[in-house]
């Protein structure tokens, strides 16, 4: 009798105890859920931030070039095309973006804090490179043109994928921890 009393209390701690550690689980998941949702307003503010300060160049720009804007933007953004569609661009944004990732997610720090050093300058010399051949004789005025054509759209591209990898992060933390607290029960 005092064994099959002392077994449903050890199968009834260890059912309390699941459910206790769930509970914790589901509250750290939340807290995660929380700052990974923080995060992605801030990095929408930053997109808001790229495409209207990219704007504002340009119309800058098409007053300094004038007439030959069209033309200088058109071979701009041929020159671009090629980048990135490159494997150095991809290599670059998958990189980039995992540290993003890892930084919000594993560690926890805010968007606006996380400096990126890239290790990897294949994308500079694809730059350098296309630069090279669409425009031999590349001026000051076409060289920030491209720079504000490119910075604006690789930043478009980083952001955008930042934020869907932030939305499958979270997706998969909430399937991971329904998992794990449903195989205790």
């Amino acid at each position: 009798m005092f064994k099959k009393l002392f077994t449903g209390l050890i199968i009834a701690t260890l059912f309390v105890t699941a459910q206790t550690h769930c509970s914790d689980q589901n509250s750290m998941l939340q807290a995660k859920l929380d700052h990974i949702a923080q995060q992605k307003q801030a990095i929408m503010l930053e997109l808001k931030k790229t495409i209207t300060l990219g704007k504002k160049a340009i119309e800058h720009m098409k007053s300094l070039f004038g007439d030959e804007y069209e033309q200088k933007a058109s071979k701009v953004t041929t020159v671009i095309n090629t980048i990135i569609t490159s494997q150095e661009f991809h290599n670059t944004l998958d990189k980039s973006t995992d540290y993003y990732i890892t930084s919000i997610v594993n560690e926890g720090m805010n968007f606006d804090n996380i400096i990126y050093s890239p290790q990897d300058n294949s994308i500079d010399q694809k730059i350098n490179d296309e630069l090279a051949k669409a425009f031999p004789s590349l001026d000051a005025q076409t060289e920030q043109l491209f720079n504000i054509f490119y910075v604006t759209m690789a930043n478009v591209r980083g952001i955008k994928l930042l934020l869907e990898k932030l939305t499958e992060c979270a997706d998969n933390s909430c399937t991971a921890n329904e998992l794990a607290c449903n195989n205790h029960n």
